[in-house]
C-alpha cells in the first residue's frame, strides 16, 4: 500500500473514530416561565409531544427514566437530548400544590427543529494517477 492509501485510510479511520459519533448527538431544549406565586406551590409538571402545537389534544406528560417530569420551585427545566427528528416539537407546563392540586395548562411553545443529518455520501472513492 503506497503512503499516500495508507494517509486517506488512516484519515477515515480518524473520522469514523472521532468525529462521525457527534454529528447523531441530539440537542438540549432549555424551558422557562415565570413562577407562580401560591403560597403552597410544590413544582411544576411538563408536557411534551413531537407535534405541532396547534394539534388538538391533551400533551402526554414528559417521562424521563419512567417517572413523569416534576420540576422543583424553580423556573427552568432543561430537556435533555430531545428526539433526533426534523419537525416540531411542542411543551406546556402545568403548576401543583402540596394537596396535588393541579393548575390549567400553560399556553403552549413549539419549536421547529432540523436535528436528522443528511444521508452520508456514497460512490466515494479515489483514483491515483
Amino acid at each position: 500500500m503506497t503512503r499516500f492509501k495508507q494517509s486517506m485510510v488512516l484519515a477515515v479511520a480518524v473520522f469514523a473514530l472521532f468525529l462521525a459519533p457527534f454529528a447523531a448527538l441530539a440537542a438540549d431544549a432549555v424551558l422557562t416561565w415565570n413562577a407562580n406565586t401560591d403560597a403552597d406551590l410544590a413544582g411544576y409538571r411538563v408536557y411534551f409531544a413531537q407535534q405541532a402545537c396547534s394539534a388538538q389534544g391533551p400533551l402526554a406528560p414528559l417521562v424521563v427514566g419512567g417517572s413523569p417530569v416534576q420540576v422543583a420551585l424553580v423556573t427552568t427545566y432543561r430537556h435533555l437530548a430531545i428526539p433526533s427528528i426534523d419537525g416540531t416539537l411542542c411543551w406546556e407546563i402545568t403548576a401543583f400544590d402540596t394537596s396535588g392540586n393541579e393548575s390549567a395548562h400553560s399556553a403552549r411553545v413549539s419549536k421547529t427543529v432540523n436535528l436528522v443529518p443528511p444521508p452520508a455520501p456514497t460512490g466515494f472513492g479515489v483514483a491515483i494517477q
